[in-house]
């Protein structure tokens, strides 16, 4: 496909797809019509110059704000382990969740029929989990 411009309706896209993360709603605040926004909002996904700048900004925000992907990993590890009064289970069942997408343990996969289910590898049950070693 090839590269377009970035005229003033990819900007605003842009903006408000690095503002919400939602790339139909992104299409139609930038002007695009409602029921042919999922459609666009994947062609400029996909358009190299707009993922580009996407890319770019993302990083510019996770330096502006000191963010690591080791930082995330260090957070969500305190939160998996955290058993204070302030605490939820579900809290730390959603940190275990991302985890393990994050390592390659759980992984999506699609059967036959109207189902998902999902597979999560654990390794050698013998093993400590690096993923459940505390955070300091």
């Amino acid at each position: 496909m090839p590269t377009l411009e970035l005229n003033h309706r990819r900007r605003q896209f842009i903006a408000n797809y690095l503002e919400s993360g939602n790339a139909t709603q992104a299409a139609i605040a930038a002007g695009y019509a409602p029921n042919s926004a999922g459609v666009h909002a994947s062609r400029l996904l996909a358009d190299p110059t707009v993922s580009a700048v996407i890319d770019s900004e993302n990083a510019a925000r996770l330096e502006r704000l000191s963010v690591s992907a080791d930082w995330i990993v260090s957070r969500l590890k305190a939160e998996a382990l955290d058993r204070s009064p302030d605490s939820s289970h579900g809290a730390r069942v959603a940190a275990l969740t991302t985890l393990s997408k994050i390592s390659g343990l759980y992984q999506k996969e699609a059967k036959a029929g109207s189902h998902v289910e999902f597979v999560i590898n654990l390794g050698d049950p013998s093993e400590p989990s690096p993923m459940l070693e505390r955070v300091t």
